[in-house]
């Protein structure tokens, strides 16, 4: 994703196009940085979703795999899912995509959502578990690690 004036995006496109395959432009300089922050705050909140649920089916006793293999067959699939459903059952934490910058993308995420008059309701609701997690000792680990919060509530 590429923010910026439509020119500079054309004239720089045969560099993006070199560094990868999906090449977006999102609109004014700035909103590159926007688009990224909400998305990641859109996987912080699936997140915390995955999480209540892996919570839910440890504690009924449903098998992992049966488990994941539904959920990745219904409206709850996501990236998310794939990515962090079996760490979440196995506590593996190891860093992906670390805590302590999730935590980070989902605060200016909300800082720049009030700023433009938008109450982010469920980012407000992820970033204590997050900020919880990161303060019990996982902000270096997954983001999966999120689990953690979730259980001490």
């Amino acid at each position: 994703m590429v923010g910026g004036a439509p020119e500079d995006f054309e004239r720089a496109r045969p560099l993006f196009d070199a560094m990868g395959e999906r090449i977006v432009h999102v609109g004014a300089q700035g909103h590159a940085q926007l688009a990224k922050l909400l998305t990641n705050t859109m996987g912080a909140v699936h997140a915390v979703a995955l999480a209540e649920s892996v919570l839910a089916a440890e504690r009924a006793g449903l098998d992992p795999d049966a488990f994941l293999e539904v959920a990745a067959g219904s409206a709850g699939n996501s990236t998310v899912l794939g990515l962090k459903g079996r760490p979440m059952f196995d506590r593996d934490f190891k860093p992906l995509f670390k805590l302590e910058h999730m935590l980070k993308d989902v605060r200016h995420c909300l800082d720049e959502a009030r700023a433009l008059g938008v109450e982010l309701r469920l980012g407000s609701l992820v970033e204590p578990l997050y900020t919880r997690a990161a303060e019990n000792g996982h902000a270096e680990d997954d983001f999966a690690a999120v689990i953690t919060a979730v259980e001490q509530r």
